[in-house]
Formats: C-alpha cells, sequence, structure tokens
C-alpha cells in the first residue's frame, strides 16, 4: 500500500506540475526494481477508494491533506476532496 501511494503521489504531483516527470520516473522504477506494486489492484473500485480515503486521519473539512512531491527530499501539502484524489488515477 505504501508503495502504490509512493507511486500515485508521484504521478499526481507530475500532473499537477509540482515536480519533473523524470523525478516521478526515476521513483516509479525504484519502486520496481524493489518488487513493489505500482497501482491500486483492480478489485478496488473507485467507490472504495474514496470511502477510505474519507475516513483517513488527514481528513479536515472534507479535504484530505495529501503529500505531494516536488522533488526526493522535498514535499508539499495539498488539500484536495478524495473525489478530486481518486479521478486523477
Amino acid at each position: 500500500a505504501v508503495a502504490v501511494g509512493m507511486a500515485f503521489a508521484a504521478r499526481l504531483s507530475s500532473q499537477h506540475g509540482l515536480c519533473k516527470e523524470a523525478t516521478r520516473e526515476r521513483i516509479c522504477r525504484l519502486i520496481q526494481q524493489a518488487g513493489l506494486p505500482l497501482e491500486v489492484p483492480e478489485t478496488l473500485t473507485k467507490e472504495d477508494l474514496i470511502r477510505g480515503l474519507q475516513t483517513d486521519k488527514k481528513v479536515t473539512d472534507g479535504k484530505v491533506k495529501f503529500v505531494c512531491l516536488e522533488e526526493i527530499g522535498k514535499t508539499r501539502f495539498m488539500h484536495m476532496s478524495a473525489q478530486d484524489i481518486v479521478h486523477s488515477r
């Protein structure tokens, strides 16, 4: 789950222009080399993911405090709804 979350955060950060595509690629390559998954299992629906995110301890006023990547070793928080996060996949 941690590896999938890291890969997703890197992709989301890249989509939002927060980190370079090369950084995203490096993180995903390292996760893969460790033999860990990059994707959420297909058995989990978007609704399952939204429910899980909505009950996360980092939710405040309906927004998830999502850790995004600027570069390796440097992060920033984005406050996003669970729906926005899941539909970014």
